[in-house]
């Protein structure tokens, strides 16, 4: 073997090691990245039901305080009418009482009978005194726990409409993560983030087109061998926004298999979950920005 087939079969064998280095590379990096956006999607998911949770908890406790209040509420109208009645007993015994003082007033005498009965009367009186005095603190009492409980209403409220606050913010985070991985997904080829040792090939020229026929994941285009493409060619694909092009929707890519002039087929690969080709879609031969 001559020095030239010697160095020849040093570097492939150096090229050999570096294309196996770059693809083991490539596949880790694609094994993390796939790793932590599946870790995060748990992780907002989780957050999202421990919200719903705090949020059903707050409701619950929002329609207990609600139904303690109701029979607060009621407890407190049927106290005011028994004190209202025990008003109108002490009414009606002072009236009494003071017909009796007029009455030994009138006569001038006080029989022992009579001095018995006003202090029976009076002892019934002070008693009745005591009862209301009770029947008041009571109500002062059922008074202050309906303003604690209302108080209590009002902090579930705000507990509430915080976590609400709470979830739109994660809500909007999560809108933002999503586009900038969207974009990201727009701004690489279609094998996937990371170093590329063999790069899809595309078309040398500038040239769009649009989807006219699907069967599965085939699509035919409007583009041929007549605009420059060639089998294993990968084109972009996208749904345009016509009001707002801004807003157009990347779908991912198309692989090239058989061309003929003004028309090919190609094997569509989505760029995400859940996103499909249709009729009428857009095809470039350029990376959609």
């Amino acid at each position: 073997m001559t020095a030239l087939g010697k160095a020849l079969t040093f570097f492939n064998v150096l090229f050999a090691i570096v294309t196996g280095v770059l693809i083991v590379v490539v596949f880790i990096t694609r094994t993390n990245w796939r790793v932590g956006m599946e870790r995060w999607e748990q992780e907002a998911k989780a957050a999202k039901a421990a919200l719903e949770s705090e949020k059903q908890a707050s409701i619950q406790k929002k329609n207990d305080a609600e139904e303690q209040k109701k029979k607060l509420v009621e407890e407190i109208a049927s106290l005011n009418k028994t004190i209202r009645g025990k008003d109108e007993e002490v009414k009606t015994e002072k009236d009494r009482a003071a017909g009796f003082e007029v009455q030994l007033a009138k006569y001038g005498q006080i029989s022992t009978a009579g001095t018995a009965e006003i202090g029976r009367l009076q002892v019934e009186r002070n008693q009745m005194a005591d009862q209301l005095k009770k029947l008041t603190d009571e109500h002062a009492k059922t008074v202050n726990e309906l303003a604690n409980t209302s108080s209590r209403e009002t902090y579930a409220d705000l507990r509430a409409k915080a976590l609400e606050q709470n979830l739109i913010e994660t809500r909007e985070k999560l809108a933002g993560i999503q586009r900038r991985y969207e974009e990201l997904r727009a701004r690489q080829p279609a094998g996937g983030a990371g170093a590329d040792p063999n790069p899809p090939r595309r078309p040398s020229i500038e040239t769009n087109g649009e989807v006219s026929g699907i069967s599965g994941n085939l699509a035919q285009i409007t583009l041929g061998s007549d605009n420059g493409i060639e089998r294993g060619h990968i084109l972009q694909v996208y749904r345009p926004d016509l009001k707002n092009p801004a807003n157009s929707l990347y779908l991912g890519t198309l692989t090239v298999d058989r061309t003929q002039p003004h028309a090919a087929v190609g094997t569509f690969e989505p760029a995400g979950r859940g996103k499909m080709i249709q009729k009428g879609d857009k095809v470039d031969t350029r990376i959609l920005r």
